[in-house]
């Protein structure tokens, strides 16, 4: 997976450019790959809807989820 692709993928996730570009930069430093990284992001999405105790910001969560397993390709 590309920079480009991995921030693009976290702004679909509703997240800020500059934070996203942080987050890539994160990446690089740590020298784990931006595909690993994105398979994080979509588990620590997916406990935040199973640990979430109320309705709110589940149909996001739910949103950013489908994004990341269709780019990553899981289920």
């Amino acid at each position: 997976m590309t920079r480009k692709r991995y921030i693009k993928l976290l702004m679909a996730c509703g997240f800020p450019r500059n934070d996203c570009q942080e987050a890539a930069q994160a990446v690089r430093v740590t020298e784990c790959s931006y595909q690993d990284d994105m398979k994080d992001w979509l588990s620590a999405f997916r406990c935040r809807r199973i640990f979430n105790r109320t309705n709110e910001g589940l149909e996001e969560l739910s949103r950013c989820i489908d994004i990341l397993q269709q780019a990553l390709g899981v289920e």
